[in-house]
């Protein structure tokens, strides 16, 4: 027996590709964008199937936040040009919106602070650029239990 299992976390690049199959089923196409690190950035072809699929047309917007579970799928088919190519996407079983409604419509890439702006933040008492010089407790943050 074997088993497939893929989990991603990401924003949507784009807004989802709404489909409905010659059965009449309907399909949504839309790509994941997953920070690996700080300057990485892996994308993800996901596609959902019947009602996932029309609840992701609904709700799911450029910049939405989402958990997608799912497997992996590899394709092979034929460009217009008779040139046999490969690609992968990953098949849907299950996907959480993690955005309010707010932020599914804010951009998914907004501008980054400069470093001088980060600095200048406060978090509790402590500044940022004196984070190596001062010692912090619980108390200067809240929990949110």
């Amino acid at each position: 027996m074997s088993y497939q299992k893929l989990i991603i976390v990401g924003s949507l690049g784009a807004e989802p590709v709404s489909k409905v199959t010659p059965q009449g089923k309907a399909v949504s196409q839309f790509n994941v964008a997953v920070n690996d690190t700080k300057d990485l950035v892996t994308w993800f072809k996901v596609v959902a199937f019947e009602g996932q699929a029309e609840n992701c047309n609904k709700f799911l917007h450029k910049g939405s936040k989402v958990l997608v579970e799912g497997r992996l799928k590899f394709d092979k088919y034929t460009d217009k040009n008779g040139v046999e190519k490969t690609g992968h996407s990953v098949v849907a079983s299950q996907v959480k919106f993690l955005s309010s409604k707010s932020e599914s419509q804010a951009e998914p890439f907004s501008q980054v602070p400069s470093s001088d702006e980060i600095k200048q933040q406060n978090f509790g008492e402590l500044k940022l650029k004196d984070a190596g010089k001062a010692e912090l407790s619980f108390e200067d943050f809240e929990i949110p239990f």
